[in-house]
């Protein structure tokens, strides 16, 4: 008869136990690895960069520009000298670039406006990028 009790009385456990909701997408950066059942709460981000080459710093420099900023979407997410730049395409988290990160929230594509200014305002460099989940995007700007 106890047994019969302790099992009643430790069911509601497993029970839910078993059904733990949560993010069951492993892209997001929310994910919950004991989770059973999606409960729509996934979160996503994503990363870019822009490069130049050495010959873009130098027309830069001799255009007068000594700084770049980027703006996404309006909003101004870093900045880096003309007097930076690389010979190949740099990882998402080196610093010195101009790169940021995006939180998509739950969307699983996102696309943003970037417009890249000099210290006067000047703009040098304006698109569009759409990201999916942990893109990582290394956009090389030219002359």
């Amino acid at each position: 008869m106890k047994k019969i009790f302790y099992l009643l009385l430790l069911s509601p456990l497993f029970i839910f136990q078993s059904c733990k909701k949560g993010c069951t997408d492993s892209k997001a950066y929310n994910y919950d690895s004991k989770a059973k059942k999606d409960d729509n709460t996934c979160k996503f981000k994503a990363k870019c960069n822009f490069w130049y080459t050495q010959s873009v710093s130098t027309n830069l420099i001799n255009d007068g520009a000594t700084s770049l900023t980027l703006y996404i979407d309006g909003q101004i997410k870093g900045s880096a000298g003309t007097n930076i730049y690389s010979i190949s395409p740099p990882e998402c988290s080196n610093t010195g670039v101009l790169n940021f990160e995006i939180d998509m929230d739950k969307l699983k594509q996102k696309s943003v406006l970037y417009q890249i200014k000099d210290q006067t305002n000047y703009l040098y460099w304006e698109g569009t990028i759409s990201f999916q989940p942990n893109d990582c995007i290394s956009t090389q700007l030219t002359w």
